[in-house]
């Protein structure tokens, strides 16, 4: 734990005395120096009194006690969580300290539970040609040049938001580690330190740091970093992220808004980008923005739901289905026209653009565009969710309402994917008085009659058989 050479480059005094560094840091600079870079003499005897009152060498004490005690030698390196972490250094009696810098930081392995070795490397690999240990790069250089311990933990974004800190010129995370954590300061911007508590009290009950117990239970407990952030919906609707196995925050943070996910089922990605020029001008996170403008400046974060379409008698609705739904079409069409509302039926989408009409769209997934005003007429079936992904979801939460035949279906859309009630409606398909004779009387015949969706690998195998040796007719 003693570094002769990096003590003898930091310190010049040494190269002008004939006494070896060991016994000069030994004798003399141990008040005032460091015998690497990973442990701080003056923070070790100002941190433990009984260190600095006994005028004991730090170095000596936490070789010979301080590491069996659970001491650390720098606000950087956590004895009892590196321990804890790693059954292996604990088991074989190795010196916590000594063992990261031998053999931990060429692992991966961190040092405390807000530095990630292995994401600070992969995050900046402009490092790696410093020849410079990661942790040491962060202490010394990292983080006066804004860059992050760890993706929980943003260090300009910490400045910027608490001057008194700036003003100090100290590293952000150690403030946050000592200081902030109790404070309830925030350590990103998409973390609410007092929210957390307020909603999950037991963290004060364990005397834990918020944003800790947030990491060591996400998995566990599904609990969410602020209000506007659903981590089980998240991991339900985009079962991609819950297969990754990472932390859907994370996830969001790094990657999922620039993919259009949303963080919860109030909050559109997309739209808010969409509606907010200045948002996306600004090139901030959209729900960051939210949580500490947005909100306060009565920005909106969906389309408005409760909006009221006026549809004028005599101004037909569009009525846009696949071949194979067009019963469901003509009874939307038969119950429109009994309120003196006409309509159009399309069986494909318009090849240049809709018009301003409201539509009705059956399985709106089907199609590649959709109107700018739809109501989508939901027939999936939830028991087989192949068709309930992002894309699916999101066409169902920008429609002006929802219909769908089955109240089980309902269930699954309310308590699934938290769509908004009021948005759902129960349509079940019924009967068509006369129908029959709104029908072109054909004289075909048919071996097999198929009524549903081709497309899927299962059907399109069984049809082809089938076409074999029958007459096929898909409806």
């Amino acid at each position: 734990l003693f570094c002769n050479d990096w003590y003898t480059n930091t310190h010049p005094e040494c190269k002008n005395s004939s006494i070896e560094p060991l016994i000069y840091y030994l004798h003399f600079g141990y008040t005032s120096t460091n015998p690497n870079p990973y442990f701080d003499s003056l923070w070790y005897i100002n941190t433990y009194k009984d260190v600095k009152e006994k005028h004991l060498n730090p170095l000596v004490h936490y070789i010979l006690f301080g590491a069996k005690e659970g001491r650390n030698p720098s606000p950087y390196f956590n004895t009892n969580w590196y321990l804890g972490e790693y059954s292996d250094v604990k088991e074989s009696s190795q010196n916590p300290l000594a063992h990261f810098l031998t053999y931990g930081s060429k692992e991966g392995r961190n040092p405390n539970p807000y530095f990630n070795t292995k994401w600070y490397k992969n995050t900046y690999p402009d490092i790696e040609s410093t020849g410079i240990e990661p942790l040491l790069h962060y202490m010394t250089i990292g983080w006066h040049e804004g860059k992050n311990p760890s993706p929980y933990f943003n260090a300009k974004w910490y400045l910027n938001r608490y001057a008194d800190v700036r003003e100090q010129k100290i590293d952000p995370l150690v403030h946050y580690m000592f200081n902030g954590c109790k404070e309830g300061r925030d350590p990103n911007p998409l973390f609410n330190s007092k929210w957390y508590v307020k909603k999950y009290p037991e963290v004060l009950d364990r005397d834990q740091d918020p944003l800790l117990n947030y990491i060591n239970s996400w998995a566990s407990e599904l609990k969410n970093p602020n209000e506007f952030f659903d981590t089980e919906w998240y991991l339900t609707l985009y079962p991609d992220v819950k297969e990754l196995g990472i932390d859907p925050l994370i996830h969001y943070l790094i990657q999922g808004m620039d993919e259009g996910k949303n963080p919860c089922p109030s909050f559109n990605t997309n739209w808010y980008l969409e509606e907010y020029q200045d948002v996306r001008d600004s090139g901030i996170n959209p729900l960051e923005h939210y949580i500490h403008y947005g909100h306060s400046e009565g920005r909106r974060t969906a389309p408005d739901l409760s909006v009221k379409i006026n549809i004028r008698h005599g101004h037909p609705v569009g009525i846009l289905h696949t071949p194979h739904t067009k019963y469901v079409a003509d009874q939307i069409a038969t119950s429109l026209k009994k309120f003196s509302i006409n309509s159009f039926l399309l069986s494909q989408q318009p090849e240049e653009y809709y018009d301003e009409t409201v539509y009705f769209v059956i399985c709106p997934q089907i199609f590649s565009s959709l109107p700018k005003n739809y109501i989508a007429y939901q027939l999936e079936q939830t028991t087989n969710q192949r068709w309930f992904d992002f894309k699916y979801y999101s066409i169902l939460e920008n429609s002006l309402a929802i219909l769908d035949y089955s109240t089980e279906n309902i269930e699954y859309l309310r308590n699934e994917l938290k769509i908004q009630n009021r948005q759902i409606y129960y349509v079940p398909v019924d009967y068509i008085r006369n129908y029959d004779q709104q029908i072109n009387d054909q004289d075909e015949i048919y071996d097999v009659l198929f009524y549903g969706d081709p497309h899927c690998d299962r059907r399109h195998t069984i049809l082809s058989q089938l076409n074999q040796f029958f007459d096929v007719k898909i409806i």
